[in-house]
């Protein structure tokens, strides 16, 4: 895991924690990692008192945020599901430092773009179209009417969009309505999607943890469900990025069947009430002093939106950060009812790095008719053939079963092969020592015979229970 898998873990943590007590709004939804960048980049535009401040809410220096980013960000940029891009909008006439260009370019590829802020709506019109294309029209108005004007010099903008479709997406014919208990304890109607799946699972009397992997295994949805007597907010005071790290290595593959409601969320927020609150001042304050040759400006404001929308065929998510410079298989399934307000995180299998973060606390609500449809094991999916007993997920279940047995087979075969070997050598050391000698040969060569021989039906075995099993996994 790269170093910017665990800052951004502690980063998910802090922002979230620090947004509840700012926050009275039932879903909040954040990207850590476009947080991180966008903050990483700033810590490049500052020095002295003001980087310090920075560094200690990213608990990192501004030499290795950069090369997180710098090691990180190709291998970001190379999966199909997730885009991400910073751009730095400067105004026309301002003489920006090349140490600054460099740096940023260098470690978060953000390219320099001249602007007229003389036209301010012009100017946000041009910078929100960058905004929607790169989050594929999820976020068209991050930069509001009022957050730009003729005194802007600059804009620091990093934009996220994630896409990706289930491992094992749920049938829609399973699809049905029931209730969901709100972050304030409300009951609402929801559309919950319902299949029965091999999953990474831990659950005790509190809280059920799922690991939803997405089509690709790059990235997973994480999911904190708690239960019985302990509510969210209780929940919420638990959990911390050590804690979710211990939570994480509980998790077993389970077959879960689940029941989990779709949904669609955002979150608009000015990010500056949060980081004056973590003591993060001097840049509103004093401003940067490592951007402009001349000029020293504030930050006006640090813009982040967010939004998640997850249903039967996956998830897609896009976020965008702008600093405003100017101013085992169990014998039954398990069941998980994800029914009441629960944490998310969405995250990157190889390095780490926390994607999306955040709590449901009312799901988009859909009115259904249909009758309640228990999961089961057979379900086939819509389109798919059900002229065999045995549905899709049945037979993923049954190959990994297989496979298992394969391996354990292939290595009974060559135990075999080892005993045989070791037994005929035996033997003829025994021969060239023993058999050389008249008297007595005869008995030595009874008492070698078994030896000679043990190794036979064992082979014999070994080569017919390589032949029983297929030999590839995708012969099954």
């Amino acid at each position: 895991m790269s170093g910017l898998g665990p800052a951004t873990l502690k980063l998910a943590w802090k922002t979230y924690h620090a947004l509840s007590t700012l926050e009275n709004s039932q879903n909040l939804i954040l990207s850590p990692a476009s947080i991180h960048a966008a903050l990483s980049m700033t810590c490049n535009g500052i020095d002295g008192v003001g980087q310090k401040e920075l560094t200690d809410f990213l608990e990192t220096t501004k030499r290795e945020a950069n090369q997180y980013w710098r090691q990180s960000l190709s291998q970001l940029e190379s999966s199909s599901e997730l885009s991400i891009a910073s751009k730095l909008y400067v105004a026309n006439d301002a003489p920006i430092r090349s140490s600054f260009l460099e740096a940023t370019e260098a470690s978060y590829n953000a390219k320099a773009v001249g602007m007229s802020f003389a036209q301010p709506d012009a100017a946000r019109k041009s910078i929100n179209h960058w905004v929607e294309e790169i989050t594929n029209g999820k976020i068209s108005d991050l930069i509001a009417e009022d957050a730009i004007t003729t005194e802007t010099l600059a804009l620091l903008v990093n934009a996220l969009h994630f896409k990706a479709g289930w491992q094992h997406e749920f049938p829609e014919k399973n699809t049905t309505s029931g209730q969901f208990q709100t972050y304030d304890n409300r009951s609402v109607n929801a559309a919950y999607m319902q299949d029965t799946f091999f999953t990474p699972y831990f659950g005790t009397d509190e809280f059920d943890a799922i690991e939803l992997p997405y089509k690709t295994r790059a990235y997973s949805m994480l999911l904190y469900v708690p239960k019985g007597k302990l509510s969210l907010p209780e929940a919420e005071a638990r959990l911390g990025a050590e804690q979710w790290e211990r939570l994480l290595k509980k998790l077993k593959h389970s077959n879960i069947a689940l029941s989990l409601p779709k949904f669609s969320a955002s979150s608009s927020l000015d990010l500056k009430s949060l980081l004056v609150n973590q003591d993060v001042t001097t840049i509103f304050r004093n401003g940067l002093n490592k951007v402009f040759e001349e000029e020293v400006v504030p930050i006006g404001k640090v813009l982040h939106r967010a939004e998640l929308e997850v249903n039967e065929r996956g998830a897609e998510a896009a976020a965008a950060t702008a600093a405003i410079v100017a101013a085992g298989i169990p014998p039954t399934p398990i069941q998980v009812d994800v029914d009441r307000a629960f944490l998310f995180m969405i995250r990157d299998n190889k390095s780490g790095v926390i994607v999306m973060n955040g709590r449901i606390g009312e799901p988009s609500t859909m009115d259904s008719n249909k009758t309640k449809i228990t999961p089961s094991k057979n379900t086939t999916a819509p389109g798919e053939s059900n002229n065999s007993s045995i549905s899709k997920d049945e037979r993923e279940k049954l190959a990994i079963a297989l496979d298992l047995v394969i391996r354990k087979r292939r290595t009974m075969f060559w135990g075999y092969m080892v005993a045989l070997v070791t037994a005929i050598l035996g033997a003829l050391v025994a021969v060239v020592i023993y058999g050389t000698a008249e008297e007595g040969a005869f008995i030595n060569w009874v008492l070698l015979l078994p030896f000679l021989f043990a190794g036979v039906p064992l082979f014999l075995f070994g080569r017919w229970s390589r032949k029983l099993m297929p030999r590839r996994f995708e012969d099954l």
